[in-house]
């Protein structure tokens, strides 16, 4: 595992469809956050149907994928859609690892959260991408966003 700070190059691609879809990559732990107790859920597979699911996190070897589930995006069923990221040379990546904290510190911890024990932290991987607003005969004009976050328990 690199370390904080650690810089990588990769590449992304799309990720949309339906949530069938999203649970036939091939990912070998997911994380995703609903509204069903406790709200972040750690498993080797999504469940067939999701529940309240807001966004999920799947990582396996050199892949990570990061999605957001909304109803309004599927036909008659939760649609998907995100981007999985994988080695490549077209984007810059820093990756941080951020380690758990005691769960008597008072803070929310992943210590804390049922399914994830045994991690010793978190390692993101965080990649700038500009969101094109006008084409233009020069080239895509457009802005910085946040940078893409993809996580991974480690």
């Amino acid at each position: 595992m690199s370390g904080t700070g650690t810089r990588e190059s990769g590449t992304l691609s799309p990720v949309h469809g339906a949530w069938a879809d999203l649970a036939r990559l091939d990912i070998d732990e997911w994380l995703w956050i609903d509204t069903v107790e406790p709200g972040i859920h750690v498993a080797r597979m999504l469940p067939a149907e999701p529940t309240q699911a807001t966004h999920v996190w799947g990582w396996g070897p050199d892949r990570w994928v990061r999605a957001r589930v909304d109803p309004s995006l599927g036909d008659g069923g939760a649609g998907v859609i995100g981007a999985m990221m994988m080695p490549g040379e077209d984007l810059e990546i820093t990756v941080s690892i951020h380690p758990a904290w005691n769960c008597a510190d008072g803070r929310v911890s992943v210590g804390n959260i049922p399914g994830l024990h045994g991690a010793d932290g978190v390692a993101t991987r965080d990649v700038k991408v500009r969101s094109v607003l006008v084409e233009s005969e020069t080239g895509p004009d457009g802005v910085e966003l946040m940078p893409l976050a993809f996580i991974e328990l480690v």
